[in-house]
């Protein structure tokens, strides 16, 4: 994958996150709070700019009440 596919697929991941946790009606700072990050790390996140780990990943959804199959269920990558 070359960087500009890398940095397309992060930030089309993070916006999708963004509007999953807006959807869900859950703020950043209660994200953040309920992955034991900062909210710095969660925008970092959801305007692409860093590169979450499975771990990561798998926190958010948790913390969001869906299934890691259910993040990606509605993400296209473009």
């Amino acid at each position: 994958m070359e960087r500009s596919e890398k940095e397309l697929f992060l930030r089309q991941l993070g916006e999708h996150i963004s509007s999953t946790r807006k959807m869900r009606g859950v703020s950043s700072a209660e994200l953040a709070r309920k992955t034991y990050s900062d909210t710095s790390l969660i925008s970092r996140i959801e305007k692409g700019r860093t590169n979450p780990t499975i771990t990561t990943l798998k926190m958010i959804c948790d913390a969001l009440e869906i299934s890691f199959e259910d993040l990606f269920h509605g993400f296209r990558y473009h």
